[in-house]
């Protein structure tokens, strides 16, 4: 039994599943070892608090608060998902996955927006994102999300 904690709720492990794993029905699915994330925010505690959970779920993770390196950062990191926010210091976020969409090298990455501000149809009419989530987050559902957008291995 682990110890409790004063960061995570009660029911936290239970919903987070096991690292890197997750239930499909009675199914088994095991995702690839690192895989690998990227995350822009100019909030540097959202992106504290998002790299801390996603390493713990077996994620091999890279921040950024800097719009700017969006692109570069997708081309050398390789990225198998990006977690996006909408308002970013001196960009649009939306504007910067249509981007990534438009472009042949980055279109096939899958690209969750994120936002306390916007709404999911907000969200879709203006950018070709794959999903949204809403800050604050559920920190299942995050996971759930992008666990639903990689391809799983056998």
């Amino acid at each position: 039994m682990r110890e409790k904690s004063p960061h995570f709720p009660d029911n936290y492990w239970s919903l987070a599943g096991i690292a890197g794993q997750t239930i499909v029905g009675r199914i088994l699915v095991q995702y690839s070892d690192m895989t690998k994330i990227l995350v822009i925010d100019d909030d540097t505690d959202i992106l504290k608090i998002l790299k801390l959970i996603l390493k713990m779920n077996g994620f091999d993770v890279m921040v950024s608060p800097n719009a700017e390196e969006v692109i570069p950062k997708s081309l050398t990191f390789k990225p198998a998902l990006i977690l996006l926010d909408v308002f970013l210091a001196g960009r649009d976020g939306r504007d910067i996955c249509n981007i990534l969409k438009g472009n042949p090298r980055t279109k096939h990455i899958p690209v969750i927006i994120f936002s306390a501000h916007s709404s999911k149809e907000e969200v879709f009419s203006y950018c070709s994102a794959d999903d949204f989530i809403s800050k604050p987050f559920d920190i299942s559902e995050l996971v759930n999300k992008i666990r639903n957008h990689l391809p799983a291995t056998a």
